[in-house]
C-alpha cells in the first residue's frame, strides 16, 4: 500500500508487488511468466523463507504441500536449481534483478531453522554474485541475524508461530492495537 504509493509516486512508475502468501519457489517458478509480461526494468526477488518453514516439521510440510499446492518440500538442490532459472529468465527479459536472502527464522541465532537460513542465504549470495552486474544480492539474514540476541533467543516454533499469527490479526484487525505496542508485549526484537 503506502510503499508502493510512495515508490511510484516518486519514481513516476508503477511498483507491482507479485508477491503471493503460502508460495515456494517451484509456485513461483512458474508465475515467472506473469512478472516477465509486465516488462519491469528491476525485479527484487524474495522468496525461500516458505521453503525452509515447510522443511521445519512434518505440520508445516503438509501445510504448504496441501494450501500452498506444492508436489513436494524442496530441498536446498531443488531450491538453487530454482532459483537460478527466475535469475536467468529475468536477465534474459532485460531486468535487474536483486535476490534477497530470506529472513531470520525465530530468534535463536544457533537453532536449526537458522542454520537452514543461513545455507539458504548463502546459496542466494552465490547465485547473485554469478548473475553478472545487473544482478545484486541483498544481505536481509545477515541483517536480521545481526539483530538477535547472541545467546538466549527462542528457537522457531511453526504452531506458536501460526497460533501468534492469528493473535496478531486479531489485535491489529479487530482490536486495532499498535503494531510496535504488540511487539514490546511479546518481547519480539527483530523478529
Amino acid at each position: 500500500g503506502n510503499l508502493r504509493q510512495m515508490l511510484t509516486d516518486s519514481a513516476k512508475k508503477p511498483v507491482l508487488n507479485a508477491g503471493v502468501n503460502m508460495q515456494c519457489i517451484s509456485n513461483v517458478k512458474k508465475r515467472i511468466e506473469e512478472v516477465i509480461a509486465c516488462k519491469p526494468s528491476h525485479v527484487t526477488v524474495l522468496v525461500g523463507t516458505n521453503d525452509l518453514k515447510a522443511q521445519a516439521s512434518a505440520l508445516e510440510g503438509w501445510l504448504y504441500r496441501t494450501f500452498g499446492k506444492i508436489p513436494n518440500v524442496g530441498t536446498l538442490e531443488t531450491y538453487e536449481q530454482d532459483l537460478t532459472e527466475i535469475r536467468d529468465r529475468l536477465l534474459a527479459a532485460g531486468a535487474r534483478v536483486a535476490l534477497i536472502s530470506p529472513p531470520v527464522l525465530g530468534e535463536d541465532v544457533n537453532s536449526a531453522a537458522n542454520q537452514r537460513a543461513r545455507a539458504f542465504a548463502e546459496t542466494v549470495q552465490r547465485i547473485a554474485a554469478d548473475g553478472g552486474e545487473r544482478c545484486t544480492y541483498f544481505p536481509l539474514f545477515e541483517r536480521t541475524c545481526a539483530e538477535l540476541p547472541k545467546t538466549g533467543g527462542a528457537p522457531y516454533d511453526g504452531v506458536r508461530f501460526f497460533y501468534w499469527l492469528c493473535l496478531l490479526c486479531f489485535d491489529i484487525h479487530v482490536f486495532k492495537r499498535d503494531l510496535s505496542d504488540v511487539q514490546r508485549e511479546r518481547k519480539l526484537g527483530a523478529t
